[in-house]
Parts: C-alpha cells; structure tokens; sequence
C-alpha cells in the first residue's frame, strides 16, 4: 500500500458568499489546484470553515450523500 500525505499546498482551494466561507479540498474538481481529483467513488471532500456568519445556497443537482461533521 502506498500513502501519500498531501500538504495545504497541494490542495484545492475555493471561496462562498463573497469569501465569507473559505473551504480547503483534499479532493476537489479539476482547475481548482488539488493534486487529487478523485480516487475510487470519492470524486469530491472538502472542509470549510468561517470567521463570521455565512451562507451556502441549495446546490442544483440532487441524489448527492452529504456528510457534515
């Protein structure tokens, strides 16, 4: 087995409500600067976190599992 560790700086990076809402990805989509677009059925993991209050919108597409910790 090989285990790659991947430093923030090698991790996506994206931004909500006018950057109220910062998230780092480990995973994310392509153009958005992870290394890693998708491994197995894991296409997209992210954690996000905010110095004040913020919003996310519903996200159009559905049939998604979400979970939050």
């Amino acid at each position: 087995m090989n285990i790659q560790i991947l430093g923030p700086e090698h991790q996506g990076k994206e931004e909500f409500d006018g950057g109220k809402i910062k998230a780092q990805k480990p995973l994310g989509f392509s153009g958005q600067g992870a290394v890693t677009v998708r491994l197995g059925p894991l296409f997209y993991w992210a954690w996000g976190q905010a110095e004040s209050e913020g919003g996310i919108g519903f996200h159009p597409h559905q049939g998604f599992e979400i979970l939050s910790y």
